[in-house]
């Protein structure tokens, strides 16, 4: 669902149901994901997601991640764009 749709920014919140097929979910996750244009060549991306498990869940390493952002070379890390996480980390 959409919740703020403006000229700078726009908002969508869901609720994702994590299944394996036939069976009653396991997770309940919430997301939040904002996108904003502060300035011309500069855009913020928040992604807040909430993980609720109906059942006891045992998390494991695996070779996925559970966020990814694809987009266009030219604001990459490697052509000299910056990104910085929630605790301020830069790379």
């Amino acid at each position: 669902m959409i919740t703020l749709n403006g000229p700078e920014a726009v908002e969508v919140t869901d609720v994702c149901l994590w299944r394996q097929p036939g069976r009653n979910p396991t997770i309940e996750e919430s997301r939040k994901i904002r996108i904003a244009v502060p300035a011309a060549r500069l855009r913020m991306l928040d992604f807040a997601t909430n993980l609720r498990p109906a059942v006891p869940v045992r998390i494991e390493k695996t070779n996925h991640s559970l966020f990814a952002v694809r987009m266009r070379p030219e604001p990459s890390v490697q052509a000299g764009g910056v990104l910085i996480n929630a605790a301020g980390a830069r790379g």
